[in-house]
């Protein structure tokens, strides 16, 4: 709230109605580390993103710096598993004020876990079919169980990463 009191420009999100980003001045210099700080201006927004009381699905990916900004990015997890896409980064510039808040999080989740799933080696094989590829995996594929955002619903599903010669491409 104090940030719409100070004319920052909020961009939204039609699909989860939160902000997708926010730009300004969002906060005066703040205290501890960047992901501290971070962190904190997100809990005081939580009702702005829909963020729970209990900030624990925001799960902290990575902290870089860049040209004396530190861009804190954290992941939204469901019962412990990634929301696939949504992800809040939180800019810091170099006197502790946050100028920057962008990504995806989604507030309402609920997921039908009364389906059964097929295995990782199932969705491997679903996915080399799709395009086309023939024989064992790719060496260097990858597979994680995620909650999947689609329209208004939730799924579970496997995200499989593989880098292929043919076709080509790195394949999400």
């Amino acid at each position: 709230q104090d940030a719409v009191r100070r004319g920052v420009e909020i961009r939204w999100n039609s699909r989860t109605g939160t902000p997708r980003s926010m730009r300004g001045t969002l906060t005066e210099p703040g205290d501890g580390s960047p992901q501290e700080i971070a962190r904190q201006f997100l809990r005081d927004q939580k009702e702005l993103f829909g963020i729970q009381e209990d900030d624990a699905n925001l799960q902290h990916l990575r902290t870089i710096e860049h040209r004396g900004i530190r861009h804190v990015t954290f992941r939204q997890v469901y019962q412990g598993l990634p929301v696939f896409g949504a992800e809040i980064c939180v800019h810091i510039d170099q006197a502790d004020r946050i100028h920057m808040v962008n990504g995806e999080y989604h507030a309402d989740i609920t997921v039908d876990d009364s389906t059964e799933s097929i295995s990782k080696t199932a969705a491997i094989y679903t996915v080399m079919s799709y395009l086309e590829i023939e024989g064992a995996p790719p060496a260097d594929t990858s597979v994680e169980l995620v909650i999947f955002p689609k329209d208004n619903d939730y799924y579970r599903a496997y995200q499989v990463r593989m880098d292929t010669r043919m076709p080509l491409g790195n394949w999400v």
